[in-house]
């Protein structure tokens, strides 16, 4: 049988965000890194519904799993860095809060958490990698 929260019990995206940060591994973006055909695929669906946020948090994912950086990065990861990889995580989780079938409603959870990480670290909109050559 499956509880159902309370309004008390529900977790905000902020607590969301932070209670997954810690498990965030630099082995875990690496490991993220290695499915770029699906960020590329879930990148033409939201350029396809015109969700340019979440299309440049992608991006900016994507920019990073091709990085030098990446290689490079040690445990314990920059908070934006984990942040990130919290929502590139959701991006490929098999259950969405809204599945992305549903038409011009099935990338907003999605956007939502790129979006929201974005504000919590503004500076990874100015952020760049070492792309590997």
């Amino acid at each position: 049988m499956t509880s159902i929260k309370t309004p008390e019990q529900a977790v905000s995206l902020d607590e969301y965000i932070e209670s997954r940060r810690p498990s965030i591994t630099a082995d875990n973006l690496r490991e993220l890194g290695r499915h770029l055909k699906a960020f590329e695929r879930k990148a033409e669906q939201a350029a396809a519904e015109m969700r340019s946020d979440l299309l440049r948090g992608i991006r900016l994912m994507v920019d990073l799993f091709g990085s030098q950086e990446l290689a490079d990065l040690r445990d314990p990861l920059p908070d934006d860095v984990a942040e990130l990889g919290v929502a590139a995580h959701y991006l490929l989780k098999g259950f969405d809060l809204i599945p992305d079938s549903l038409a011009d409603i099935g990338l907003a959870d999605d956007e939502w958490i790129v979006v929201r990480v974005m504000e919590r670290n503004p500076g990874l909109r100015q952020r760049t990698w070492t792309q590997r050559g």
